[in-house]
């Protein structure tokens, strides 16, 4: 009989060990995917959207929401984020200079 007791006790541990690296496997996956869920949100753009104040006007934010594309093809170049300041500074001149 201890030999029998021996062995149900030495069953009953690797069921026990078995049991510890199932939920250890499983805590690594759900931190997998914890971590998935944030790189989809990145990649399928759904972060809420920037807002709009008046220390960030929404021209600005558009440009930054641009730069912040996935697809890297999608993103506007150096020169072109440049060239749309410039024209952003511009029409505030104009406006600026519409009220004075």
């Amino acid at each position: 009989t201890s030999f029998i007791n021996l062995m149900l006790k030495s069953s009953d541990q690797k069921r026990i060990d078995l049991k510890k690296s199932f939920k250890e496997q499983v805590i690594a996956m759900y931190e997998n995917l914890k971590n998935l869920n944030i790189f989809e949100k990145a990649i399928n753009d759904v972060f809420e959207a920037l807002p709009a104040n008046a220390l960030c006007p929404v021209e600005l934010i558009m440009i930054i929401k641009q730069c912040l594309l996935y697809d890297p093809n999608k993103r506007p170049s150096a020169e072109k984020i440049y060239e749309d300041l410039l024209k952003w500074n511009e029409s505030k001149k104009q406006q600026k200079n519409s009220l004075l």
